[in-house]
């Protein structure tokens, strides 16, 4: 039997190898993706980047880094929050153009009614024009001076257009109407009084003074001998009538 030799020095412990080191691209993708959920994603792609690099980085030192679960997490976090800010821009622009364009409806409805308002004021001072002068219609070449002489309307305010009073007269009297009577009028509520002319229009005139396009999706605002008032779809501008004789 034999025995360990005096003073032998004991056996040499191999070192252990060095712990691996965590990729920083790793932990600066989840910082990135963790930032992109709080700064509108701005950061997310930054940080799909960041992910990718320091997988590829991973891969490549044999085990000398780690962190392959961070950078996943880090690409993952910065997805979610590049789509979910996408899809939140997508619902608020949606929202933001609804909204506007229901603004614009509503301004568009309002100046309308008010035109039709200002319309409606004119065909009524035509009657009182008529009570104070034989039961006749204004001249139709001079009825604005007409009516601010008889005291049925105060300057041009009910002439104009509600959107755009700086362009002046928007509406003209039915030509047809001169030297007609009230009473003389066959159908009144389908003749046309006054109708929607372009600003610096015609004072008077006929089917041939519309403006090429209505200025409102309802139609051509129409005043009728009766009083009434009615947005006429241009498609419908061939029914109405003009000789206050017709039957």
């Amino acid at each position: 039997m034999t025995s360990a030799l005096p003073n032998q020095p004991p056996a040499a412990v191999p070192p252990l190898p060095p712990a691996a080191k965590t990729s920083g691209l790793a932990i600066a993708s989840l910082v990135c993706g963790i930032a992109g959920l709080c700064l509108a994603g701005i950061p997310s792609i930054a940080g799909i980047i960041l992910g990718v690099m320091g997988l590829g980085r991973i891969r490549r030192s044999v085990g000398q880094t780690s962190g392959r679960g961070i950078a996943i997490a880090g690409i993952i976090t910065s997805i979610v929050g590049l789509v979910l800010w996408v899809v939140l821009a997508a619902i608020i622009a949606l929202l933001v153009g609804f909204g506007w364009r229901a603004y614009e409806t509503a301004v568009e409805q309002e100046q309308g009614s008010s035109a039709r308002i200002n319309l409606l004021h004119l065909c009524t001072a035509v009657q009182k024009y008529a009570a104070d002068n034989k039961d006749r219609f204004p001249p139709p070449d001079s009825w604005p001076q007409a009516l601010k002489d008889n005291g049925a309307i105060q300057g041009d305010q009910a002439m104009t257009d509600p959107a755009d009073p700086s362009a002046g007269r928007i509406f003209a009297m039915n030509a047809a109407l001169r030297d007609v009577k009230v009473s003389e009028v066959n159908s009144p509520r389908q003749t046309v009084l006054f109708f929607e002319c372009g600003p610096g229009g015609p004072i008077s005139g006929g089917p041939a003074d519309f403006p090429p396009a209505p200025r409102r999706p309802s139609g051509y605002l129409i005043g009728f001998c009766d009083g009434h008032v009615e947005d006429v779809k241009p498609d419908r501008l061939d029914r109405l009538t003009w000789d206050p004789r017709a039957p």
